[in-house]
């Protein structure tokens, strides 16, 4: 039920920031993640909620390449709106690794939901506790995909 809720209120506020548009045609494009992600249907809903509903906005849904590509292409302009991870987006702000300059022209505008990581190994790895990977191989996904 928060889930749903948290998404709604999201999906609200998104609706209403642009609601106040002048009555020309605004294009926008939503930088989400990969086809199997969570980010990408999510985009594809909020981009279709956003072009019924709010007159004289067309919106629409685009495969990115994770939360610091997608956070890139908002920085240089390239895309209007993306989905990011609340560290990436931070770190970006910032200037910090694995960012080359500060992106201080980002802004957040929705919280989506609340994210938890889990990490998981093989039962009789001998990792037990996360200051057991030291030395071990680890898998932390693509570069740059947060």
């Amino acid at each position: 039920m928060n889930k749903k809720f948290s998404a709604g209120l999201a999906l609200l506020l998104m609706v209403s920031i642009f609601a106040g548009a002048a009555s020309a045609t605004t294009f926008i494009s939503i930088a989400t993640g990969g086809t199997g992600g969570t980010y990408y249907p999510l985009g594809g809903g909020i981009a279709d909620i956003i072009s019924r509903n709010v007159p004289d906005f067309q919106v629409t849904s685009e495969t990115g390449n994770a939360s610091a590509a997608n956070i890139n292409l908002i920085g240089t302009h390239q895309i209007e709106m993306a989905f990011a991870q609340n560290d990436i987006a931070f770190w970006a702000a910032k200037g910090m690794s694995p960012f080359k300059e500060k992106y201080d022209n980002i802004r957040v505008v929705a919280s989506l939901y609340p994210e938890h990581v889990h990490c998981v190994t093989l039962k009789g790895s001998g990792v037990s506790d996360i200051m057991d990977i030291n030395g071990k191989r680890v898998s932390v996904g693509a570069p740059g995909s947060g």
